[in-house]
């Protein structure tokens, strides 16, 4: 039996595999089969935008309750629910076109549900990981929340473009199977050995979480950094999911920006170390701060794109945001509220971001056909650049 210190990293590393090999389900692992999915499905790509961009509300309206969910049920009960239901939905999907017609529905309803489900569960596993970050590294949790960044960066990283290069050999229907199948079949023992640790009591504080109280969602700094959040949430899930699409408008390789992925990984395995490093240090502020302004220069390095030298800075801001991103999400809240109801605070954050996500692919295609992807990029930058401005009336204080 594994000690009790060790048996925490081993769990670390065991549900922050499955919220990386989730990653099949988001939007950049997407994005190759657009144009494939809307000619086989005969539908348009504002259709699927506008069925992804629903289902992420939808998935946003259930995250309070998975929330919930994680802190009444046992972590090995919660985890099988939510690798069974991702399969199972994977398979769902692979079989869209048969289940519309055998239902005598249209396939963006199908989409819609199946959609639903996967975004549900992948906003799931995140809880999920964050909350047992939360629960079970106390006095460790910037090493934990940078092992936890690592295995992310490395997985996530390599999907998309792994996911690009199978779709030149095999039809999406085929792919989505066995990514099902192999998910349940490969990750379902695992969760046998997902256990909670005991937390202890602790005093009520005016503006803390302890029982069921929501207060959290009273605090200017809870705002102003949720709104950060969804706002890089809207840019990088539009960006993902009409990533070859934006590549192609703006006469770029979309291989190669796929490639950088990989790059952009490494930067962001590095920034999540120093991030977390320095969490207590400068605290929250400081780092959404630094976050704005590596978002800031994502947008303008995607008007430029074309331009060699605004692919390198794409990679760096890329990597700078990602980096920073899972550092603030891990360590923000178990900082300003504590570890009491974890779950439920991770559940309303993952559904607040899980709005601007849905927003992401519907906002792009939209001002798209209205006039152009670089549109998009201008507006980004502007809204940016007014949350720099928020985030001066910050003050916060640490729970103890």
């Amino acid at each position: 039996m594994l000690a009790k210190s060790h048996y925490g990293w081993a769990l670390l590393i065991i549900v922050t595999f499955m919220e990386a090999l989730s990653c099949l389900g988001r939007t950049s692992a997407f994005s190759p089969f657009l144009e494939q999915l809307g000619e086989d499905l005969q539908v348009s790509q504002n259709t699927i935008s506008a069925a992804y961009t629903l289902a992420n509300l939808t998935a946003s309206l259930l995250l309070p309750c998975i929330g919930k969910l994680f802190d009444g049920l046992p972590g090995c009960l919660f985890s099988s629910l939510l690798v069974v239901a991702f399969g199972a939905l994977f398979i769902i999907l692979s079989h869209c076109k048969g289940i519309a017609i055998f239902l005598g529905v249209s396939c963006p309803w199908i989409l819609w549900v199946a959609f639903s489900g996967i975004r549900t569960c992948i906003r799931g596993f995140e809880v999920l990981d964050r909350s047992m970050v939360a629960i079970w590294f106390d006095k460790q949790r910037k090493w934990a929340t940078s092992l936890a960044c690592l295995i992310l960066a490395v997985i996530a990283s390599a999907i998309p473009w792994t996911v690009y290069k199978l779709n030149q050999y095999y039809a999406w229907q085929v792919l989505w199977m066995l990514q099902g199948v192999c998910f349940i079949l490969f990750l379902l023992p695992f969760c046998l050995f997902i256990k909670k640790k005991h937390l202890p009591v602790r005093k009520r504080h005016p503006h803390r979480s302890n029982g069921m109280n929501f207060n959290f969602l009273k605090t200017y700094a809870f705002w102003i950094f949720i709104a950060i959040l969804f706002l890089q949430a809207l840019q990088n899930t539009g960006l993902a999911f009409h990533l070859v699409p934006v590549c192609k408008e703006l006469k770029v390789n979309p291989e190669s920006i796929l490639k950088s992925i990989m790059g952009i990984s490494i930067l962001s395995i590095v920034i999540s170390f120093v991030a977390s490093d320095f969490f207590d240090k400068w605290g929250p502020k400081r780092l959404f701060v630094c976050f704005c302004l590596s978002n800031l220069l994502c947008g303008v390095s995607v008007l430029f794109l074309s331009c060699k030298l605004s692919q390198y800075a794409f990679i760096v801001s890329c990597g700078f945001s990602w980096g920073m991103n899972h550092s603030l999400i891990y360590m923000t809240w178990p900082y300003i509220f504590g570890t009491q109801n974890i779950g439920t605070i991770n559940g309303f954050v993952s559904a607040l971001i899980c709005i601007g996500s849905s927003l992401g692919p519907l906002f792009f295609s939209y001002l798209r056909s209205i006039s152009s992807y670089q549109c998009v990029f201008y507006l980004l930058c502007i809204v940016t650049s007014l949350m720099l401005m928020g985030l001066k009336r910050v003050t916060i204080e640490r729970y103890v």
